[in-house]
Protein backbone atom coordinates (compact mmCIF):
# COMPACT_ATOMS: atom_id res chain seq x y z
CA UNK A 1 0.00 0.00 0.00
CA UNK A 2 1.52 3.28 -1.22
CA UNK A 3 -0.84 5.47 1.22
CA UNK A 4 -4.80 6.10 2.16
CA UNK A 5 -7.68 8.72 3.31
CA UNK A 6 -11.18 8.82 4.15
CA UNK A 7 -11.88 8.79 0.63
CA UNK A 8 -9.27 6.57 -1.19
CA UNK A 9 -6.49 3.67 -0.84
CA UNK A 10 -3.15 3.82 -3.04
CA UNK A 11 -1.41 0.49 -4.01
CA UNK A 12 0.78 -1.04 -5.99
CA UNK A 13 0.47 -4.09 -8.26
CA UNK A 14 3.41 -6.46 -9.94
CA UNK A 15 2.51 -8.06 -12.69
CA UNK A 16 4.14 -10.88 -13.81
CA UNK A 17 6.19 -10.81 -17.00
CA UNK A 18 3.54 -12.70 -20.04
CA UNK A 19 0.64 -11.46 -18.39
CA UNK A 20 -2.18 -10.95 -20.60
CA UNK A 21 -3.61 -7.53 -21.17
CA UNK A 22 -7.03 -7.76 -19.76
CA UNK A 23 -10.04 -5.76 -17.27
CA UNK A 24 -10.03 -6.90 -13.55
CA UNK A 25 -12.24 -6.24 -10.36
CA UNK A 26 -10.63 -4.80 -8.01
CA UNK A 27 -11.92 -4.94 -3.85
CA UNK A 28 -10.44 -4.33 -0.81
CA UNK A 29 -11.70 -5.79 2.33
CA UNK A 30 -10.86 -4.46 5.10
CA UNK A 31 -10.65 -5.72 9.27
CA UNK A 32 -11.41 -2.33 10.80
CA UNK A 33 -11.21 -1.86 14.71
CA UNK A 34 -12.77 -4.05 16.98
CA UNK A 35 -14.26 -6.49 14.30
CA UNK A 36 -16.12 -3.72 12.79
CA UNK A 37 -16.28 -3.18 8.65
CA UNK A 38 -15.95 0.14 6.93
CA UNK A 39 -17.90 3.44 8.59
CA UNK A 40 -19.83 5.85 6.33
CA UNK A 41 -22.05 8.50 7.41
CA UNK A 42 -21.87 7.05 11.48
CA UNK A 43 -22.79 3.35 10.35
CA UNK A 44 -20.81 0.05 9.92
CA UNK A 45 -21.31 -1.34 6.56
CA UNK A 46 -20.23 -4.48 4.79
CA UNK A 47 -16.51 -5.13 5.55
CA UNK A 48 -15.54 -5.58 1.55
CA UNK A 49 -15.69 -1.97 -0.26
CA UNK A 50 -17.89 -1.83 -3.73
CA UNK A 51 -15.31 -3.41 -6.69
CA UNK A 52 -14.02 -1.22 -8.72
CA UNK A 53 -12.57 -1.48 -12.72
CA UNK A 54 -9.35 -1.66 -13.37
CA UNK A 55 -6.94 -2.64 -16.53
CA UNK A 56 -3.91 -4.66 -16.11
CA UNK A 57 -1.55 -3.76 -18.44
CA UNK A 58 2.12 -6.53 -18.45
CA UNK A 59 5.00 -4.23 -17.69
CA UNK A 60 7.28 -6.52 -19.81
CA UNK A 61 5.98 -8.44 -22.17
CA UNK A 62 7.81 -11.22 -24.68
CA UNK A 63 10.65 -10.23 -26.84
CA UNK A 64 12.54 -11.00 -29.76
CA UNK A 65 15.71 -10.53 -31.24
CA UNK A 66 15.81 -10.93 -34.80
CA UNK A 67 18.64 -11.43 -37.33
CA UNK A 68 20.00 -12.52 -41.27
CA UNK A 69 23.03 -14.96 -41.99
CA UNK A 70 23.79 -14.38 -46.14
CA UNK A 71 27.00 -16.26 -45.96
CA UNK A 72 28.83 -19.17 -44.71
CA UNK A 73 27.74 -22.00 -43.11
CA UNK A 74 24.52 -22.40 -41.39
CA UNK A 75 24.51 -22.40 -37.33
CA UNK A 76 25.17 -26.11 -35.98
CA UNK A 77 21.85 -26.20 -33.88
CA UNK A 78 19.81 -25.49 -36.73
CA UNK A 79 18.91 -29.09 -38.35
CA UNK A 80 17.00 -27.42 -41.27
CA UNK A 81 17.88 -28.48 -44.68
CA UNK A 82 17.87 -26.29 -48.11
CA UNK A 83 17.64 -29.35 -49.73
CA UNK A 84 14.05 -29.80 -48.58
CA UNK A 85 13.34 -27.66 -52.07
CA UNK A 86 14.36 -29.83 -55.00
CA UNK A 87 15.70 -26.32 -56.59
CA UNK A 88 18.56 -26.21 -53.96
CA UNK A 89 21.62 -27.05 -54.90
CA UNK A 90 23.79 -26.34 -52.19
CA UNK A 91 23.10 -26.56 -47.81
CA UNK A 92 25.95 -23.50 -47.47
CA UNK A 93 24.90 -19.94 -46.81
CA UNK A 94 25.34 -17.42 -49.73
CA UNK A 95 24.92 -17.41 -53.82
CA UNK A 96 24.48 -20.54 -55.85
CA UNK A 97 24.20 -20.37 -59.80
CA UNK A 98 22.00 -23.97 -59.61
CA UNK A 99 20.22 -26.00 -62.88
CA UNK A 100 16.48 -24.35 -62.35
CA UNK A 101 17.91 -21.20 -60.86
CA UNK A 102 20.37 -18.44 -59.28
CA UNK A 103 19.68 -18.99 -55.58
CA UNK A 104 20.12 -17.64 -52.05
CA UNK A 105 20.53 -19.18 -49.06
CA UNK A 106 20.17 -17.64 -45.77
CA UNK A 107 20.06 -18.37 -42.18
CA UNK A 108 17.35 -16.62 -40.27
CA UNK A 109 17.35 -16.53 -36.09
CA UNK A 110 15.15 -14.77 -33.87
CA UNK A 111 16.44 -15.24 -29.83
CA UNK A 112 13.32 -15.21 -27.73
CA UNK A 113 12.54 -14.16 -23.99
CA UNK A 114 10.19 -16.54 -23.07
CA UNK A 115 9.63 -20.04 -25.02
CA UNK A 116 10.07 -20.94 -29.04
CA UNK A 117 6.68 -22.88 -29.04
CA UNK A 118 4.91 -19.47 -27.84
CA UNK A 119 5.70 -17.81 -31.41
CA UNK A 120 4.51 -17.85 -34.81
CA UNK A 121 6.62 -16.76 -38.01
CA UNK A 122 5.40 -15.48 -41.27
CA UNK A 123 7.28 -14.37 -44.28
CA UNK A 124 5.39 -11.89 -47.27
CA UNK A 125 6.97 -11.08 -50.52
CA UNK A 126 6.75 -8.04 -52.84
CA UNK A 127 8.52 -8.75 -56.04
CA UNK A 128 9.22 -7.55 -59.37
CA UNK A 129 10.39 -9.25 -61.90
CA UNK A 130 10.89 -7.15 -65.52
CA UNK A 131 12.60 -8.20 -69.34
CA UNK A 132 12.84 -10.92 -71.67
CA UNK A 133 12.71 -14.20 -72.63
CA UNK A 134 13.50 -16.75 -75.34
CA UNK A 135 10.66 -18.27 -77.42
CA UNK A 136 12.66 -19.44 -80.30
CA UNK A 137 16.42 -18.67 -81.70
CA UNK A 138 16.63 -15.07 -82.24
CA UNK A 139 13.34 -14.12 -80.84
CA UNK A 140 12.42 -12.98 -77.34
CA UNK A 141 9.41 -12.12 -75.70
CA UNK A 142 8.77 -9.35 -73.17
CA UNK A 143 7.55 -9.62 -69.77
CA UNK A 144 7.13 -7.50 -66.32
CA UNK A 145 5.38 -9.56 -63.44
CA UNK A 146 4.86 -7.40 -60.35
CA UNK A 147 3.43 -9.38 -56.93
CA UNK A 148 2.41 -7.40 -53.60
CA UNK A 149 2.17 -8.68 -50.17
CA UNK A 150 2.22 -12.57 -51.44
CA UNK A 151 2.23 -14.78 -48.28
CA UNK A 152 5.67 -16.45 -48.27
CA UNK A 153 6.60 -19.53 -46.06
CA UNK A 154 8.19 -20.28 -44.13
CA UNK A 155 6.63 -23.94 -44.24
CA UNK A 156 7.35 -26.34 -41.17
CA UNK A 157 10.45 -28.15 -43.46
CA UNK A 158 12.58 -24.77 -43.19
CA UNK A 159 10.85 -23.67 -39.72
CA UNK A 160 12.57 -24.73 -36.29
CA UNK A 161 10.78 -23.42 -33.23
CA UNK A 162 11.40 -26.54 -30.37
CA UNK A 163 9.26 -26.14 -27.41
CA UNK A 164 11.58 -25.25 -24.43
CA UNK A 165 14.23 -23.36 -26.49
CA UNK A 166 14.59 -19.85 -26.95
CA UNK A 167 16.32 -20.21 -30.61
CA UNK A 168 14.61 -20.21 -33.55
CA UNK A 169 15.83 -20.73 -37.17
CA UNK A 170 14.05 -20.47 -40.33
CA UNK A 171 16.25 -20.90 -43.72
CA UNK A 172 15.14 -19.37 -47.24
CA UNK A 173 16.39 -19.75 -50.95
CA UNK A 174 15.05 -16.93 -53.00
CA UNK A 175 16.16 -16.11 -56.55
CA UNK A 176 14.81 -16.06 -59.95
CA UNK A 177 14.84 -19.05 -61.88
CA UNK A 178 16.39 -19.47 -65.45
CA UNK A 179 13.10 -19.81 -67.12
CA UNK A 180 10.04 -17.73 -67.53
CA UNK A 181 7.51 -20.59 -66.49
CA UNK A 182 7.47 -23.04 -69.30
CA UNK A 183 7.68 -20.52 -72.13
CA UNK A 184 11.53 -20.27 -72.20
CA UNK A 185 14.77 -19.44 -70.87
CA UNK A 186 15.18 -16.28 -69.10
CA UNK A 187 17.56 -13.65 -71.94
CA UNK A 188 18.21 -10.80 -69.77
CA UNK A 189 15.96 -9.81 -66.45
CA UNK A 190 16.10 -7.35 -63.38
CA UNK A 191 14.78 -9.12 -60.59
CA UNK A 192 13.59 -7.75 -57.11
CA UNK A 193 11.87 -9.40 -53.94
CA UNK A 194 11.44 -7.61 -50.95
CA UNK A 195 10.73 -9.35 -47.83
CA UNK A 196 8.81 -8.80 -44.52
CA UNK A 197 9.35 -11.73 -41.85
CA UNK A 198 7.28 -11.56 -38.75
CA UNK A 199 7.39 -12.82 -35.52
CA UNK A 200 4.18 -12.89 -32.88
CA UNK A 201 3.50 -14.20 -29.69
CA UNK A 202 0.62 -16.18 -29.20
CA UNK A 203 0.88 -15.17 -25.41
CA UNK A 204 0.10 -12.93 -24.93
CA UNK A 205 -1.51 -12.26 -28.66
CA UNK A 206 -0.72 -9.58 -30.87
CA UNK A 207 2.44 -8.86 -29.85
CA UNK A 208 4.64 -8.77 -32.92
CA UNK A 209 8.35 -7.63 -34.67
CA UNK A 210 9.42 -7.83 -38.23
CA UNK A 211 12.54 -7.52 -39.94
CA UNK A 212 12.96 -6.55 -43.25
CA UNK A 213 15.53 -7.93 -46.35
CA UNK A 214 15.50 -7.72 -50.03
CA UNK A 215 17.62 -9.82 -52.45
CA UNK A 216 18.06 -7.75 -56.45
CA UNK A 217 19.45 -10.13 -59.34
CA UNK A 218 20.85 -8.57 -62.58
CA UNK A 219 21.00 -11.16 -65.91
CA UNK A 220 22.79 -9.65 -68.76
CA UNK A 221 22.16 -10.79 -72.33
CA UNK A 222 22.12 -14.18 -73.06
CA UNK A 223 21.06 -15.61 -69.54
CA UNK A 224 24.14 -14.86 -67.80
CA UNK A 225 23.85 -13.77 -64.05
CA UNK A 226 25.65 -10.61 -63.94
CA UNK A 227 25.40 -9.82 -60.29
CA UNK A 228 23.47 -10.13 -57.18
CA UNK A 229 22.86 -8.09 -54.13
CA UNK A 230 21.17 -8.77 -50.69
CA UNK A 231 20.92 -6.79 -47.43
CA UNK A 232 18.16 -5.63 -44.71
CA UNK A 233 15.55 -2.85 -45.63
CA UNK A 234 13.98 -3.01 -49.35
CA UNK A 235 15.39 -2.34 -53.14
CA UNK A 236 13.49 -0.08 -55.46
CA UNK A 237 10.88 -1.39 -57.53
CA UNK A 238 11.03 0.92 -59.70
CA UNK A 239 12.87 0.04 -62.71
Amino acid sequence: MLGYNDSQIVASVTVPSGTPDEDVSVSVTSNGYNGNGFVSGGGAVSPTGPGVQASVRSGSRPTVNISIRWSGGKSPDNSKLFGSDLDSCSESLGQHTCPNGWFWNIEGKGIVSDDAANWTVAQTATSRAKGYYTVSPGVVQSFDDLTTNTPDGPESDFLQKPSGQTTIYWIDGPGPRKTYGASGPIYEMTSVENFTTTFCTLVPTGNCFSIKWYLKAVVRNGGILDNTSIGLGAASTDF
